[in-house]
């Protein structure tokens, strides 16, 4: 029982950021003209709620790693970034994107991994997709091109539609390969 909280907490965590990361790469592309303060506004706020939504699961469980705290901690940073100094955030908005994506595929990589290590046939699909958010994050946390909005907006909507489609695809396949892995360190596996 306490396995299946753990896991329906962490799912609503992860799909509240893949939402979030929708609604604002869809802000980005429909209204590119008028959506920096409006992102700063609605991004901030969306990005404190998620920020919120790890915290509570992080108190909640007590037995997530270090890494989702570090998580937590930048979301909700980040959020109160873009509703105290808008300015800065708007000087600084590929690298904050840039940064969530990358964030974002390296968490799909761990699945992955998981999946490799466990012989999962999702494996392949999971890595290809931990690589494309990879890239894009990459791209948008170097690129200087006047259409950084736009392709900001592009790159989340993708990694919000990509980390959907892996939780609803692949979290089975994930949710059977961590029992079946060895725990590590810090990890919520060896105290659930």
């Amino acid at each position: 029982m306490h396995n299946f909280s753990f896991v329906s907490k962490v799912l609503t965590s992860r799909i509240t950021a893949s939402v979030a990361a929708v609604l604002v790469g869809l802000l980005f592309i429909l209204l590119p003209d008028r959506c920096l303060e409006l992102f700063c506004l609605v991004g901030g706020i969306a990005l404190l709620i998620c920020g919120f939504a790890a915290l509570i699961t992080f108190i909640n469980l007590r037995c997530i790693s270090d890494a989702s705290l570090i998580y937590t901690v930048v979301l909700s940073l980040s959020g109160l970034l873009c509703l105290v100094k808008p300015a800065i955030v708007q000087g600084l908005l590929g690298i904050v994107f840039g940064f969530f994506l990358i964030v974002e595929g390296v968490r799909l990589l761990v699945d992955a991994f998981d999946c490799i290590r466990v012989k999962a046939k999702v494996w392949p699909a999971l890595l290809i997709m931990a690589a494309v958010i990879l890239i894009l994050g990459v791209i948008v946390l170097f690129g200087k091109f006047e259409a950084i909005l736009v392709f900001s907006g592009i790159a989340l909507l993708a990694d919000g539609v990509l980390q959907l489609f892996s939780l609803l695809f692949f979290g089975r396949a994930i949710r059977s390969a961590r029992p079946i892995l060895p725990p590590m360190p810090g990890s919520p596996v060896d105290k659930v």
